[in-house]
């Protein structure tokens, strides 16, 4: 008879161990459906580029000079219209080196951004402009989380 009170005392132990895990469970995985809804408030701009921008042009380098016109302008440009307003000659050579030089940046999600074929634009003109649209859009203006946000229970 002992034997078999024993038994059932391991089985009900073990029973509330399982209870008391799935209720960890979903405790976690309501914490984690809440940081993803979290993560729809940021814009897919940012997630995209959320490196911080470590590296700048040379000074006096034409990827300076076209960081300076782009900075200038506000807005995207086509590689032969950087050439021209940096000073330079529109010809094949200059387009490709430029071009390569603004591209390696705009692959490491540094200062440039690739619009389009041959199109350029400043990563930081780009992304204040997509959060002030989408806070005009959706309203979200001023939203922040507070302080104990994304701490674990």
């Amino acid at each position: 008879m002992y034997l078999m009170t024993e038994l059932e005392r391991r089985i009900e132990q073990e029973r509330l161990k399982v209870a008391d895990l799935r209720s960890q469970v979903e405790r976690a995985e309501a914490f984690i459906a809440g940081l993803e809804e979290a993560m729809k408030l940021i814009p897919p701009e940012v997630v995209q580029n959320k490196r911080q921008v470590r590296h700048t042009p040379r000074s006096k380098s034409d990827v300076q000079k076209a960081k300076f016109q782009l900075s200038a302008t506000g807005h995207s440009m086509h590689i032969s219209d950087i050439l021209k307003a940096i000073g330079k000659e529109d010809t094949k050579q200059h387009r490709a080196s430029l071009s390569s030089s603004l591209a390696r940046y705009a692959r490491k999600g540094e200062v440039f951004r690739r619009d389009g074929p041959n199109e350029f634009s400043l990563i930081q003109l780009w992304v204040g402009e997509a959060e002030q649209k989408r806070d005009t859009q959706n309203g979200t203006a001023g939203i922040d989380l507070p302080p104990m946000f994304g701490m674990n229970p």
